[in-house]
């Protein structure tokens, strides 16, 4: 069972992981990947349903997809897990 901890975290992770799908739709409004939850997902290799429980925090977001963020648009480990704004790309902040 998830520390109350480990659960902070875990919200704080979805929460920067939807800010970053919502700036990358801003920035490719035309791009078919950002038109849905499930574009997105698909795209990036999992399902809508998990990535939602991820962005609201009732699942931690797995090394893999973060993985993907970071091969696909260089969204680093430490934006997502420890809020680190230096670590993102230009273009999103």
């Amino acid at each position: 069972m998830p520390t109350p901890v480990e659960k902070v975290e875990t919200k704080l992770m979805g929460t920067r992981l939807r800010k970053t799908r919502l700036a990358l739709k801003n920035l490719h409004p035309k791009d078919v990947r950002f038109k849905t939850l499930r574009a997105f997902a698909a795209s990036m290799g999992t399902d809508e349903d998990n990535l939602n429980n991820w962005e609201l925090g009732r699942a931690r977001t797995p090394a893999f997809f973060i993985q993907r963020l970071k091969e696909e648009f260089g969204i680093t480990y430490d934006w997502i897990c420890g809020n680190d704004p230096a670590r993102l790309p230009g273009d999103i902040r």
